[in-house]
């Protein structure tokens, strides 16, 4: 999901996705934009990782079927 207000904190969009459920959030800021990444954070254990733009869907697909096992 996606928020219209102008200033929205990360920290508010996770609470967010605890709280509704979201098991998986993909992190696309201005440093990650600079330098062609975005991170992949697993919402339930707060863990995040780096990868390549390129990859995004791939490595997305892998997490989803690891989350929708745990």
């Amino acid at each position: 999901e996606l928020s219209l207000k102008r200033k929205v904190k990360a920290l508010d969009q996770f609470g967010y996705c605890e709280k509704n459920g979201v098991a998986v959030a993909v992190v696309l800021g201005p440093e990650e934009l600079s330098k062609g990444v975005v991170k992949i954070r697993r919402v339930a254990t707060r863990s995040e990782e780096v990868v390549e733009r390129a990859v995004l869907l791939e490595r997305l697909r892998q997490v989803l079927a690891e989350t929708a096992l745990e």
